[in-house]
Formats: C-alpha cells, structure tokens, sequence
C-alpha cells in the first residue's frame, strides 16, 4: 500500500517528474553520443588499416624491400595512432 504524506503537493509531484524525465534524457544522449564515438572509432580504424593494407600491397608489387620498408613505416603509424593521448581521434 502507498501512502502519500499529507504535506505533498500536486507541484511538489510535477517538479519531481519533470526532473526525473530531464534526467533521463540526459543519460539517453550520453548514451547516444558514447555509441556513436564507439562507431566513429571503430571506422576511423578500418580505414586506417585498409589504407595501409593498401600502401603495403602496393610496395610489394614494386619490390620486396620497398613492401618491407612501408610495411615497417605503417606499422609504426598505426602504433603512433592507437597509443596518442586522444587514441587518434579528435
């Protein structure tokens, strides 16, 4: 059973609601927005790794020692992108 203190009002009961819908909507767009970095970030490294798979590829097909070096070159890139401050994002 429910009981209402006597002391509470039909405004006290509407600022209450209206803040727990504020709140609510907050954490839905901090949700919302966590989500859609989490996509960005995941593309952001798709690409980067097909761009370099593509550089390397590329350097192979001219010669072995160039394949070597670019591959080398790519793999300190991709090192530099996922361990900055920022995680290679902005």
């Amino acid at each position: 059973m429910v009981t209402l203190d006597p002391t509470t009002s039909l405004t006290r009961i509407l600022i209450w609601k209206a803040g727990k819908a504020l709140d609510r909507r907050a954490r839905n767009q901090e949700a919302s927005t966590r989500t859609r970095t989490l996509y960005q970030a995941t593309i952001r490294l798709l690409l980067h790794l097909s761009g370099f798979a593509c550089l390397t590829i590329a350097g192979f097909a001219f010669s072995f020692i160039a394949g070597m070096v670019i591959a080398g070159v790519c793999c300190f890139v991709m090192s530099t992108l996922l361990t900055s401050d920022d995680g290679g994002t902005k």
